[in-house]
C-alpha cells in the first residue's frame, strides 16, 4: 500500500453524522470512503471536461455543414407533415 498523507478536515455534524453511518454500514474506514469520495468526483471532473470537449467538437461540425447551405441542385422529397403522419414500428 502507497504512504498516505494525513490531512485535517472541517465536517459540518451532518456530514460527520453521515460519514460515521456509511462506514458502519460498509465496514469500511471514514479514510477510505474520504477517498473513494474524492476519486469518484475527480472521475466526474475529468469526464464533464471530456464531454464539453465533445459537445464543443460536436457542434463545430455541426456549424460547418449549416453553413454550406442545402446541397445545390437537390430537394428534399418529403414535407414535415409527413414525418408526423408515420406509424412507429413496434
Amino acid at each position: 500500500m502507497p504512504a498516505k498523507i494525513r490531512k485535517q478536515v472541517y465536517l459540518d455534524p451532518s456530514h460527520d453524522r453521515e460519514l460515521k453511518r456509511m462506514a458502519r454500514a460498509t465496514g469500511k474506514t471514514e479514510a477510505s470512503i474520504i477517498r473513494e469520495a474524492l476519486d469518484r468526483l475527480s472521475q466526474d471532473v475529468r469526464l464533464d471536461k471530456q464531454r464539453r470537449e465533445a459537445w464543443k467538437a460536436e457542434r463545430s461540425f455541426i456549424d460547418q455543414w449549416m453553413a454550406k447551405g442545402p446541397v445545390p441542385g437537390r430537394q428534399r422529397l418529403w414535407r414535415r407533415e409527413d414525418l408526423y403522419d408515420r406509424k412507429s414500428p413496434d
